[in-house]
């Protein structure tokens, strides 16, 4: 009885979902399950047969419950096939597809007046399998206006007690669970109050209180700090010597290696090779179809380019702001970077970065405190006065944030000129010199796609960076604000990435560097600021940085001696 939301990857299921989100962030997901409700947001025939049969061998429900519920199915379905119709898909709906099995002995076969509804259909075997996939990417598997332990237990089988559900009881696992392997989420905080590290923390959460016997992590450690990994890394290890089988999906060669005892390489969608290689640069040949030299700055070189750095560009004094939560995101944040300098923030994802860039690029307000480039204010909230002062953004979600996807490379490229001539010629705009700008810019970005009309949508996590740092390189800027520019990016994308920062600060410009991926801002920043709980807790010359130091300082451990 208690409510099924099953989602998709489909860029169709937003729309159809956002009733779901509402009603399940005003309403206790109990007081659903008591009325019989069954809302299934999915354009997944596999998904669709699933919650067909939990219905049809559901007897607990009534008649006109298991009706209501079916018929809620069926039209989710075909709202959703209409979206992806919108899109390009067939021209007639499809009958949702059925395979009948024989039904459960308790239970009585369902007449169904809602043709096609199937009366009993297989199971997704996933489910028997009791596979539970913990997802990192740019669509997490959660209900943004849920609860985090909501999340965790959907789908779960937990019977409510008296119409509902014992949240109390789900809090405390999930409490318990968080606590036993060092990953801080809040319990009663809704999914779209939490960063993108804190909501992969969830999706890490719900595999582990499934207690799953397969588990698949699709780059688990994206966002969490060196120490974290490290103890995920354990946990991984202790559930495969007690019997479960783990696929560990990452970019990071360095986690493999240490992890897996065996390691498939897949490159263009071909497996290229199984080994139980664990040198990480034999890994990285395999996987680019090359060798492939890391892109990291010498202590020598690092040392000369800060004796080279000159006035400061950037400066932040004490800033306070609040995050989406209400509750206080930066204390008192004080920050400067030099013309020629990569200052790396360090720190685990939560602890105030994503408003510190956000309020840079002014898609956020301060509370208080003051930001100056090149000596003149910044205007706070504004999002035109960054640009026109020389501020130049890449936020790390790429094509939420820093991209329409629907729109072509060349016009993407072309966001943040298109009111100034040549692009401009009021009232009009001019798309020859969009595409022509575009070309040129692929051409020296070394952007790879078909041509410069193609969608953006269509390009591969490298491309799309290159394609943001091209817009906001090509405009002269003075600072270059950048989050996680690795993030999901394989080896070879990642070294044209960090080539592509190095040569921006050897060219003049202040790179402000935040990022959860530590290894990344040892090798590129000339300082280093440890950010935790919104404060800056440290800030270290890369000749000074010890790895081990910052490490514990990301993770809150503030008692570390020099």
């Amino acid at each position: 009885t208690s409510p099924l939301a099953l989602q998709t990857y489909s860029e169709g299921n937003l729309a159809a979902r956002r009733p779901l989100d509402k009603l399940i962030g005003s309403q206790r997901m109990g007081e659903l399950s008591s009325q019989g409700v069954l809302d299934v947001s999915t354009y997944s025939d596999d998904k669709y047969n699933a919650a067909t049969n939990v219905i049809n061998n559901n007897t607990s429900m009534t008649p006109e419950a298991r009706q209501t519920a079916l018929t809620a199915a069926q039209r989710t379905y075909d709202t959703e096939w209409k979206l992806a119709n919108q899109m390009g898909g067939a021209n007639s709906p499809p009958t949702p597809p059925t395979r009948p099995v024989e039904p459960s002995p308790t239970t009585a076969p369902v007449q169904s007046t809602q043709s096609p509804v199937p009366t009993a259909v297989a199971p997704n075997p996933g489910y028997d399998l009791a596979i539970e996939k913990s997802v990192y990417d740019y669509n997490l598997q959660t209900l943004s206006g849920a609860q985090s332990a909501e999340n965790i237990a959907l789908g779960t089988g937990h019977d409510p007690v008296g119409g509902r559900f014992d949240l109390k009881m789900i809090e405390e696992r999930v409490v318990e669970i968080s606590e036993s392997f060092d990953l801080p989420v809040d319990p009663r905080a809704k999914i779209w109050q939490l960063s993108v590290g804190e909501q992969q923390r969830v999706e890490i959460i719900k595999v582990l209180y499934r207690d799953a016997r397969v588990l698949i992590f699709d780059e688990p450690t994206a966002v969490l700090s060196p120490l974290e990994s490290e103890r995920l890394g354990a946990t991984l290890q202790t559930m495969a010597r007690s019997g479960r089988s783990i696929v560990f999906i990452s970019h990071k060669l360095g986690e493999v290696a240490s992890i897996a005892d065996r390691v498939t390489v897949l490159r263009h969608g071909r497996s290229v090779q199984t080994t139980s290689e664990n040198d990480v640069s034999a890994l990285a040949s395999l996987m680019v179809g090359r060798d492939v030299e890391s892109v990291t700055r010498s202590s020598r070189a690092i040392a000369e380019s800060s004796s080279r750095v000159g006035a400061v560009v950037l400066e932040i004094e004490n800033l306070h702001a609040v995050g989406d939560r209400g509750l206080k995101a930066l204390e008192g944040v004080s920050l400067d970077v030099r013309s020629g300098e990569i200052v790396g923030v360090a720190g685990v994802a939560g602890n105030g970065q994503r408003e510190l860039v956000e309020i840079l690029a002014g898609l956020r307000r301060a509370g208080s405190g003051s930001i100056r480039v090149e000596g003149e204010s910044l205007e706070n909230g504004s999002t035109r006065h960054p640009i026109r002062l020389g501020v130049s953004y890449v936020p790390q979600d790429r094509m939420g944030t820093g991209l329409a996807p629907d729109l072509t490379i060349a016009e993407n490229m072309a966001l943040k000129n298109f009111r100034r001539p040549p692009v401009a010629r009021p009232p009009f705009i001019r798309q020859s010199v969009i595409d022509a700008q575009g070309r040129d810019l692929m051409e020296q970005f070394d952007v790879r796609a078909p041509s410069e009309t193609t969608p953006t949508r269509r390009l591969s996590g490298g491309n799309v960076q290159k394609v943001l740092l091209a817009r906001e390189m090509s405009g002269d800027p003075r600072v270059l604000v950048i989050a996680s520019p690795s993030q999901g990016l394989d080896v070879g994308a990642v070294a044209t990435v960090h080539r592509l920062l190095i040569d921006a600060a050897e060219s003049g410009v202040g790179v402000l560097l935040v990022s959860e991926d530590l290894d990344e801002v040892l090798a590129l920043s000339n300082r280093i600021a440890v950010m935790y709980e919104g404060r800056i807790l440290d800030t270290f010359d890369r000749a000074d940085a010890d790895a081990q130091r910052i490490g514990l300082l990301m993770g809150g451990q503030l008692d570390v001696s020099a």
